[in-house]
């Protein structure tokens, strides 16, 4: 019990100094450490204003003019004003985080599209490259139409017949 009492004495002064830090800037885009929710979120003082309290008592009697500007709450309001201001806080961050899960899942999907577009075209390319080297090859290969032995022979035919045709209507 006495090594318990102790170690509680030895930790009681870290514990009320970790309570006791001062808030740092919040950053919200580093998802990988825990906020401290109890310290304002960037730009959270265009949201909630900040309103000095003084701490004296004040006893009001109805009726009575309110020896202050402002809005009186009873403890309960404010602290569920406080607890949803907290809630908002984690809110936010729980939004900021998916958005950005969601915006690393498009950049993913981008990437990986225009990796198979890339792929298609890269494809379609060589398909065409490999096409044009066939028809060049073709083309020099093969002989014109008007030189085959074909093409002679009914051209011969053709113009002979014409001539022993015309040959005979003239001679007769």
């Amino acid at each position: 019990m006495r090594k318990i009492a102790f170690l509680l004495l030895f930790l009681f002064p870290a514990t009320t100094l970790a309570q006791a830090a001062p808030c740092t800037a919040q950053v919200y885009g580093d998802f990988v450490k825990e906020l401290n929710w109890n310290c304002p979120v960037p730009n959270e003082d265009a949201m909630v204003p900040k309103l000095e309290v003084n701490n004296d008592s004040v006893s009001l009697t109805k009726g009575a003019p309110a020896p202050f500007a402002g809005i009186l709450m009873d403890q309960n309001r404010v602290m569920m004003l406080g607890l949803r201001i907290t809630g908002l806080r984690r809110l936010l961050w729980i939004e900021l985080k998916t958005a950005k899960a969601q915006q690393d899942l498009a950049v993913a999907r981008a990437i990986e599209l225009s990796k198979k577009d890339a792929k298609s075209v890269e494809a379609q390319n060589q398909a065409l490259t490999a096409r044009n080297a066939q028809l060049t090859s073709d083309l020099k290969t093969e002989k014109s139409w008007y030189r085959s032995w074909t093409f002679g022979f009914v051209l011969g035919t053709l113009i002979t017949s014409a001539a022993a045709i015309s040959l005979a209507v003239a001679t007769h």
